[in-house]
């Protein structure tokens, strides 16, 4: 029974079928009860009274109904999305919802959700969130008439740190789900690869790996690459719009029947790549780390990149990771100054001054860290050492 405002010094006492009992527990605001009475036949079912007693006041609850507990055997599918609408379908035998107060549910691990009935030997079940596990673990399935009464496999565990693989329950199920995706914005035309990193990317399910963009009604479907169990890969599709936009993402390793799509809180963000016109200074000696300024064509605008993190973390980048790329001599930090101007830091030049004379270089900047699009590039940087040859 919950409540409020209840001593846990009060005297508790619970009857059930007119047989008062102290109670097992008192809490602030619940009371737990004993669920039978001495000398009470098991096999009994049916409506019994109930009430409780705290210190001098009686509360009549109404009626208390026994019920032949289930049996569950099966469940499929054995894995799906950690947060979104999954369907479970768990077998077993003497599934009803037909008495007083039933309150049908299913448990994934400490997670608790809805079931609907199908028939007395099969129940549907939907929980919207649950933990993620290690490789090689998975989560205890349970069912209850009540949603408190739980029954699963016969001494059923949660299977976590487990490494003895005949141990493991045989209701067992595996949730996936994403933790962090980079990069989290690509450029409009697509093509962009989207790493995802996450938990429980099986082997078994690699070939049903897909990453979907967009809404419900409104989105693409593209093809992803399990790389171990706790990474994936996939490539954006084209905008739709072409133009600035935001869409869910979300990935799915399951057959579409099972309602198989993450639902949570990753976007992909899509952008306009501005093309490069010069950069300044135009000649920056090796020996010196430099700051140097990038401008757009006429026509042309940079807009602030969006913050980046990941899941969970404080791995949190309010510049976004803004990358510049200097051809053979790779890449640097870059940063947003304004709608005309980006900031880019020298890169590393290794060896010595005098291994270098003149080298021009072609500037690119990638807002997501990843899309340079060296082609459009108009600016170039000379590197300028003291050497007559290289």
């Amino acid at each position: 029974m919950r409540g409020k405002g209840i001593s846990p010094n009060s005297k508790v006492i619970c009857s059930l079928n007119r047989t008062e009992q102290l109670a097992v527990e008192i809490k602030n605001d619940v009371i737990k009860c004993p669920m039978s009475w001495p000398g009470k036949d098991p096999e009994a079912l049916g409506t019994v009274k109930f009430g409780i007693r705290i210190d001098d006041g009686w509360s009549d609850l109404g009626n208390f109904y026994f019920y032949e507990q289930i049996s569950v055997s099966d469940l499929t599918p054995r894995y799906g999305p950690s947060e979104g609408n999954g369907l479970i379908y768990v077998s077993g035998i003497k599934f009803v919802n037909d008495f007083p107060n039933s309150e049908l549910g299913c448990k994934i691990g400490e997670s608790i959700g809805k079931g609907v009935l199908i028939d007395q030997t099969l129940v549907m079940c939907t929980v919207h969130e649950m933990e993620l596990v290690n490789e090689g673990e998975t989560l205890p399935v349970y069912v209850a008439l009540n949603s408190y009464s739980w029954v699963g496999e016969k001494q059923n565990q949660r299977m976590l740190g487990s490494t003895n693989k005949a141990a493991k329950p045989k209701l067992g199920y595996t949730p996936y789900g994403v933790q962090s995706i980079f990069p989290e914005s690509g450029i409009v035309e697509g093509f962009t690869d989207v790493y995802v990193t996450g938990k429980g990317f099986t082997s078994e399910l690699a070939p049903k790996a897909r990453c979907r963009f967009g809404v419900d009604g409104k989105y693409h479907i593209v093809d992803a690459q399990v790389l171990d169990y706790t990474k994936l890969v996939c490539r954006s599709p084209p905008s739709d719009t072409k133009d600035y936009q935001s869409v869910p993402f979300s990935i799915a390793l399951g057959d579409a029947e099972f309602k198989p799509w993450t639902l949570d809180l990753h976007r992909f963000r899509y952008y306009k790549q501005p093309l490069l016109d010069h950069a300044q200074p135009a000649e920056v000696d090796v020996r010196r780390k430099a700051e140097i300024y990038v401008y757009p064509r006429k026509g042309y605008t940079f807009n602030q990149p969006v913050p980046t993190g990941i899941k969970g973390t404080k791995d949190y980048h309010v510049t976004g990771r803004v990358s510049c790329s200097f051809g053979q001599f790779g890449t640097s930090l870059g940063m947003y100054v304004n709608q005309t101007t980006m900031l880019c830091l020298s890169p590393h030049i290794p060896g010595r001054a005098n291994q270098y004379s003149r080298h021009l270089t072609k500037v690119a900047v990638a807002w997501n860290g990843e899309d340079f699009l060296e082609d459009t590039s108009q600016a170039t940087v000379t590197f300028i050492g003291t050497g007559s040859n290289y």
